[in-house]
């Protein structure tokens, strides 16, 4: 299936514009209409996944395919692991996604490791069962470091990974494209001509609901998910 970038959904934005005699539509840059986009996008993928409503398409999701790990020292681990074992964690923090993280594998996504909460590591590595023990797990946690505050990735029991790869719904996807990979390189790309990441389906509604509040006004959108969090784009990557 052929996908509609950014571009190509802002332009079908436009032509429902033209199709309803919207003078001021041409005001509206297509910074701040990939903005109500991205919004009403995330608006239905949370309620979505808030109902119940699964399983969500791949199609939502996008892979963060090497993330580079280094060492945690022992006073930053939730809990106290056995000296054959430690904690690495993300050398980066991930960008924003919503609902939870669907899996995070080595690179070649030969293995796929188990979730932990935070606070439950204590259980899973005092079980009297060796088998759980000794398997590998992965958490997250928020945190500051090198001046980069976010949520980072942890890993545990699998001293030799150098890296990991993540898959979830971002809330903005053109943050996951630029996302440094393994060589920490910065990507430079067109982000119009990026992916509109969402099931196809969704898109008329998307376009009707971000018409109908840009006629009502250009009210704040940064929080439209109600949860304290900015859910619209954060990217610095100007559309022109």
């Amino acid at each position: 299936m052929s996908f509609l970038t950014n571009r190509a959904v802002i332009d079908q934005f436009r032509e429902l514009t033209d199709q309803n005699k919207i003078s001021d539509a041409s005001g509206w840059s297509s910074r701040l209409v990939y903005k109500y986009l991205l919004s009403y996008r995330n608006k239905l993928l949370f309620e979505k996944m808030r109902d119940r409503q699964y399983p969500l398409s791949e199609l939502n999701s996008q892979t963060l395919p090497c993330l580079l790990l280094d060492r945690v020292p022992a006073n930053e681990c939730p809990y106290q692991p056995d000296s054959n074992f430690y904690f690495k964690r993300t050398l980066l923090p991930i960008p924003n996604y919503i609902g939870k993280i669907r899996s995070v594998n080595t690179g070649t996504m030969s293995t796929n490791y188990d979730y932990v909460e935070w606070d439950k590591f204590k259980y899973k590595l005092s079980s009297r069962f060796q088998t759980e023990r000794d398997k590998p797990y992965w958490s997250f946690k928020r945190g500051k470091f090198n001046d980069k505050e976010g949520i980072y990735i942890y890993l545990y029991n699998d001293q030799f990974t150098e890296s990991v790869s993540l898959t979830t719904v971002f809330s903005d996807p053109l943050e996951a494209f630029q996302f440094p990979s393994c060589d920490q390189a910065e990507k430079c790309f067109n982000p119009l001509e990026k992916e509109f990441i969402v099931d196809q389906q969704l898109i008329p509604l998307i376009l009707d609901l971000s018409l109908q509040q840009l006629m009502r006004g250009k009210i704040q959108v940064s929080d439209i998910l109600n949860n304290n969090q900015d859910d619209a784009s954060n990217t610095k990557i100007p559309l022109k």
